[in-house]
């Protein structure tokens, strides 16, 4: 069933409001008369839940600030909802309105953003709201390149609410004409930097650029790529490059035979195959049927699935993981009834292999209080999987996972990453879901005690992807703020390390700015 924009943010009001601990708020008549502000009829409450009118910025924070929600938490979510299926292109979809002393304000954080000084999310969504929506700031192109680097790098080491309000603030700033330069020089210098740890918050932005030396940069990587990770950024950017016209039919042909090439290397990984697929998908269907005949020779079944539909995961693999998740919302939530909104958002997250449009929906899903049940419901799948040896199953789930795990997943994510059994990529993108998640500190601590340990034998002994291995390491101790460990390591791999990817890896956490640290653990 389709749905409207409207009708999408009603349910993520409605969702929130149902679900709320906060007394009183369960009914429209009780929400329509809660918190501060000036009352209104049950009837309104009804309509801005059933899309009936258009709901605004300030409907929103009255939900937030009632139901004790943190700022943004609905805010992202509506958000991502509007971008979801590139069916609404404007960026922000909800703006604030201009009030007095908004203007000494933005001045306020633009100056802390240039000089160094610490924002949180909400500043920053603050500011690119006041840099969006009024045209006669004069900034200076260097200036508008510094804000969008220092912001790019926050987005890369925040997870959860700070992240989404990051994101969505860069995306303001990417989705802004005079941005379009400064992205493909962020990005070119991103991919080809060999300390580079996070490719996807920088690269990705190209997505929302028509700069043609952007689209002419993405296809210089895929045909000589230096990293697995910048290689699978360079896919799925393309990707949606592709399906928005960006490229010209002979760099649109370059690509499919790159991608081919790819999908067809056993060498790959499963999520370099997976972004192949899902790039082919997007060319003419004649050669699409000739590819999926080649690949069903092949037995590439899952890969061949993909270019034909769109999904990776079969009928039945998707109809187990929703009844798992039915029975836990049901369980835990007494939620008996899915609405139009939230089955496409679930489809979409078990389905879609396009990685941007999958963490749209994934991203929703992380912002509401059904977060909890999905991550349960993918960890089971990642349990399932690992037994039975579905490396391209195990990819899906730790994809998922790696935006709505739960601190009580973190020591199985760091179990699977780091067997000796498991393939290098699947230990950095297990180590990325862990490091995503805000465990407490001396969970934190008790863990990489272990891997630590584990990271000092390994510098020293040959490995054939010493970089995947290395990010992995460093990724989780720098998420998760453990600095002395990350200098202690840092001194082995100059001593010991037997390939400079273990230092380069350690080093660029260490070097991060204050600004740009994550977020302390909770205690």
């Amino acid at each position: 069933m389709e749905t409207t924009i409207a009708q999408d943010v009603g349910w993520l009001l409605a969702n929130a409001r149902q679900h709320s601990a906060v007394d009183g708020v369960q009914t429209a008549a009780g929400f329509a008369r809660a918190g501060g502000f000036e009352p209104v009829h049950r009837s309104a409450v009804v309509r801005w839940e059933h899309g009936q009118v258009p709901v605004t910025h300030n409907i929103v924070r009255r939900y937030e600030t009632v139901l004790g929600l943190p700022y943004g938490q609905l805010l992202s979510a509506v958000e991502y909802l509007a971008q979801l299926d590139d069916r609404h292109q404007r960026v922000p979809f909800l703006s604030a309105p201009w009030a007095l002393g908004d203007r000494e304000l933005a001045q306020t954080l633009f100056d802390r953003a240039l000089n160094g000084a610490a924002l949180s999310g909400e500043d920053w969504d603050r500011l690119t709201g006041f840099l969006q929506n009024r045209d006669e700031w004069l900034i200076r192109g260097t200036d508008w390149a510094a804000l969008t680097r220092r912001l790019s790098l926050e987005v890369s080491v925040h997870v959860g609410l700070e992240f989404t309000l990051r994101d969505q603030s860069l995306m303001r700033l990417a989705a802004h004409p005079r941005s379009a330069p400064a992205l493909t020089a962020m990005a070119r210098r991103t991919l080809y930097d060999p300390t580079t740890q996070v490719y996807s918050d920088i690269v990705g932005l190209l997505q929302h650029s028509a700069d043609p030396d952007g689209t002419a940069l993405l296809l210089e990587y895929l045909e000589n790529p230096t990293a697995e990770s910048g290689l699978w950024v360079c896919l799925f950017t393309t990707t949606t490059q592709v399906r928005r016209g960006l490229l010209t039919p002979a760099q649109t042909m370059k690509a499919a035979q790159i991608a081919l090439v790819l999908m067809r290397d056993e060498a790959r990984s499963v999520r370099i195959h997976r972004e192949s697929a899902n790039l082919l998908r997007r060319i003419d269907p004649p050669t699409r049927s000739r590819i999926i005949n080649a690949l069903s020779a092949e037995s590439r079944k899952r890969i061949a699935r993909i270019v034909e539909r769109g999904s990776a995961v079969a009928d039945h693999e998707v109809d187990a993981l929703t009844r798992s998740l039915e029975i836990r919302l049901r369980q835990t939530m007494n939620m008996t009834r899915w609405t139009a909104t939230f089955d496409r958002l679930v489809r979409t997250a078990v389905t879609t292999t396009h990685d941007e449009e999958r963490g749209r929906a994934l991203a929703v899903l992380m912002l509401t209080p059904q977060a909890p049940a999905v991550a349960s419901a993918y960890a089971t799948q990642l349990s399932e999987a690992w037994f039975n040896d579905e490396p391209t199953l195990i990819d899906d789930a730790l994809g998922a996972l790696s935006w709505v795990a739960q601190p009580g997943q973190a020591d199985e994510l760091v179990e699977l990453a780091f067997q000796a059994v498991t393939d290098p990529v699947t230990t950095l993108t297990a180590a990325g879901a862990a490091g995503n998640v805000r465990v407490t500190s001396s969970t934190a601590d008790r863990i990489t005690a272990r891997t630590s340990a584990l990271a000092a034998d390994q510098l020293r002994r040959r490995h054939p992807d010493p970089q995947s291995l290395a990010r992995a390491h460093a990724y989780l101790l720098g998420m998760w703020g453990q600095t002395e460990r990350l200098a202690d390591l840092a001194g082995q791999a100059a001593l010991h390390g037997v390939s400079p990817e273990w230092l380069r890896s350690f080093q660029w956490w260490l070097d991060l700015p204050a600004w740009a640290r994550p977020e302390p653990l909770p205690r």
